[in-house]
């Protein structure tokens, strides 16, 4: 890898077809996923549950702002932050888009890919 960060892709996010042909590895976060209304899911990091998902290596940051632009950072929706991933035994930094809890209260837990009402 030439010094891009690692990439935690989850939910339909996983299947961006600007991220394809990139190594990745299965990983997981620790965090819970909301659905807000007419967006993707969002993950909010927390203790106790976990997020599956993918590290994806070798991402620009060209392609890290375009990536930003499609997840609603400029709207406010969701900020890139670093989170620790799981992958196997060890843990690695890598950058996602989160949300503040309030702000993904307002919609509707994700469980096992289905929202809970």
């Amino acid at each position: 890898m030439s010094g891009a960060p690692l990439l935690f892709v989850y939910g339909p996010a996983r299947a961006e077809a600007l991220l394809a042909g990139r190594p990745r590895r299965g990983a997981s976060v620790a965090g819970e996923l909301w659905g807000l209304p007419g967006r993707a899911p969002v993950l909010v990091p927390g203790p106790g549950a976990r997020v599956e998902g993918d590290l994806v290596e070798g991402v620009d940051p060209r392609l890290l702002d375009l990536l930003d632009h499609l997840a609603g950072v400029r709207d406010g929706v969701v900020v890139r932050a670093w989170v620790e991933a799981r992958v196997g035994l060890r843990t690695e930094r890598a950058c996602t888009w989160i949300a503040e809890a309030p702000r993904a209260r307002t919609g509707r837990r994700v469980l096992g890919g289905r929202r809970v009402r």
